[in-house]
């Protein structure tokens, strides 16, 4: 299938599929927080999360995402406090959308 695509639709699943990479790591990054935070590593938790944090921003401003990054944001923030994840955290509604689809 993919020796029949052209240059410009093979260069569209590449950036396809790097979009989703970006962000499935945004998804999860409460998550990992949460870990570091756990293991008492709070300047490498603020590390991790303040760069998922400014681009969830940006796309928030971009109106890219829509409550998903809200959600998120509100998840990583808490995650950060050392907080459990809540019912709109990523690792609670993927199970959700996955038994969904």
């Amino acid at each position: 299938r993919e020796r029949e695509m052209g240059s410009e639709e093979r260069e569209k699943n590449i950036g396809r599929k790097r979009a989703k990479e970006v962000v499935g790591r945004v998804l999860t990054c409460p998550e990992r927080v949460r870990e570091l935070i756990k293991e008492g590593k709070e300047e490498e938790a603020r590390e991790e999360w303040e760069p998922t944090l400014s681009l969830l921003e940006r796309w928030k401003e971009r109106g890219v995402g829509g409550t998903d990054v809200l959600d998120c944001i509100d998840d990583g923030n808490a995650s950060l406090r050392g907080e459990p994840p809540s019912e709109k955290s990523w690792v609670n509604v993927k199970g959700v959308r996955e038994s969904t689809s």
